[in-house]
């Protein structure tokens, strides 16, 4: 296996020519191809053997696609396979927001040795021109071995790139294999490489870190914390590594876990500041705004996403689940959706500071919704005017009771309340002993449908 090293912005400059034919100082900025050369590992890293077996399986494909939200530790892997496993010549180019998709390609292919055909200039400095691509195709078929191209971080979002690299894909003899890292799911024709078996897929759950490899990797990081806390964590980060990292480092070497924790997963703690500049930043203000909407249920029913965020609701929740905004489909339930627990929480403390009302007025609207379509019965009946509510419980509902209860009122299960709350299922089934003594029942609807004559929960 052969990698290349990084490269300087003279030399840099210099190849670009190369490829691309002669380019106007002025212009050089919107020739930009990317940075060759493989990226160094995390200082604390895992190597995980099953993700690396996927990707040796992935031999005889064309397309290998690595497709996770920010942070997944999708670089961090594939880095770790070319130094550990790839056979081959590899190439690796980095790509930057702004960057160009072909400079960086046909400077990987002029790195490998593939002389650059001629005609093969970029029209507008973006695609190929008909003559250069048939040719730089049937350059790429008849080479001598095959080499392997990392793309990492490319945005492929214009079909006229996208064709480009699928004929050379498709036609390039076997030649040609690319491993594409990327956030939002590329513009090509998917369907037609898992129809041929010539793609393998690695998403947020292959990436998501299982409980034992949690534990590994926070004990390398030096956190010996009990059995409940590293529970609690990986409940909290639903094995997302940036925040697993995030809270080894608060944890290492300190005592009180809680407190840590807490520095952490504040609103202005490390993980908020990531999501904050690595992902919602990154949206437009009108996907902003709906996130932060979609994150006041724990899950999301196409009638509620409808209620709270429009009619193009369900097309905009959809777009942003292809793009890895950190949003899942519900297992067993068609159509339902719900993010990430910790996106959720940071969502939600987003939505709180920067429009308090809006935020009261989607609970609302999230309360009303599902008393009329998760409450077995027929919706509560609205007091008369001047008619004061029934009394409440002697003994009052903590903090966290009520949030349980709300998650209750939601038909969650015990396991999804813990994730949306990032506690134990313990600690979980604790509150709802509480909850049920409280308020004198048996059954946790009878404790919703209580609950809602008592008025703990929205209307």
């Amino acid at each position: 296996m052969t990698a290349v090293g990084p490269r300087g912005p003279a030399e840099a400059f210099a190849l670009e020519e190369h490829v691309l034919g002669p380019v106007p100082r002025a212009a050089h900025a919107a020739a930009r191809a990317g940075w060759p050369g493989v990226p160094g590992r995390p200082s604390h890293f895992l190597s995980r053997h099953r993700l690396l077996d996927l990707l040796d399986a992935a031999s005889s494909c064309r397309l290998v696609l690595v497709r996770a939200p920010a942070g997944s530790g999708k670089t961090a892997l594939v880095s770790d396979w070319v130094s550990r496993r790839a056979s081959g010549r590899v190439e690796w180019v980095t790509f930057e927001r702004g960057d160009l998709l072909w400079p960086g390609i046909l400077g990987a292919l002029v790195r490998w040795g593939i002389p650059t055909p001629p005609g093969s200039g970029l029209q507008r400095g973006t695609t190929l021109g008909p003559e250069a691509r048939r040719a730089l195709v049937r350059t790429v078929a008849r080479a001598r071995e095959t080499l392997t191209v990392v793309l990492d971080g490319p945005e492929i979002d214009s079909l006229r790139s996208s064709t480009d690299l699928d004929l050379l894909l498709r036609h390039g003899g076997g030649r040609l294999r690319v491993v594409l890292l990327t956030r939002d799911e590329p513009a090509l024709p998917l369907y037609r490489y898992r129809l041929d078996d010539a793609m393998i897929e690695i998403g947020p759950a292959d990436l998501a870190f299982t409980r034992p490899e949690s534990e590994l990797l926070l004990a390398g990081m030096g956190v010996r914390a009990p059995t409940d806390v590293l529970d609690a964590l990986q409940l909290r980060t639903a094995g997302w590594v940036t925040g697993l990292c995030f809270l080894g480092h608060a944890l290492a070497g300190e005592e009180d876990s809680d407190a840590a924790i807490a520095r952490v997963t504040a609103d202005s703690g490390d993980i908020a500041e990531y999501l904050r500049a690595e992902v919602l930043a990154r949206r437009s203000p009108n996907e902003s705004e709906f996130l932060m909407a979609m994150s006041v249920p724990a899950t999301l029913p196409p009638g509620l996403v409808a209620v709270l965020g429009g009619r193009s609701a369900a097309r905009m929740l959809a777009g942003l689940g292809r793009s890895n905004a950190f949003i899942d489909a519900v297992p067993g339930l068609p159509g339902h959706h719900r993010l990430a627990p910790f996106f959720r929480a940071f969502l939600r403390a987003e939505l709180a500071h920067r429009s308090p009302q809006r935020a009261i007025e989607l609970h609302r609207q999230t309360a009303d919704w599902l008393a009329g379509h998760h409450r077995p019965g027929p919706p509560p009946q609205r007091r008369a005017a001047g008619e004061s509510p029934p009394p409440r419980p002697v003994e009052p509902l903590t903090t966290k009771e009520l949030e349980v209860l709300e998650h209750l009122g939601e038909l969650l299960t015990t396991e999804e309340i813990a994730s949306a709350m990032y506690i134990s299922v313990n600690t979980v089934r604790t509150h709802v002993r509480h909850i049920l003594r409280k308020l004198g029942v048996s059954r946790r609807n009878a404790a919703v449908r209580v609950a809602r004559q008592y008025e703990l929960l929205g209307r």
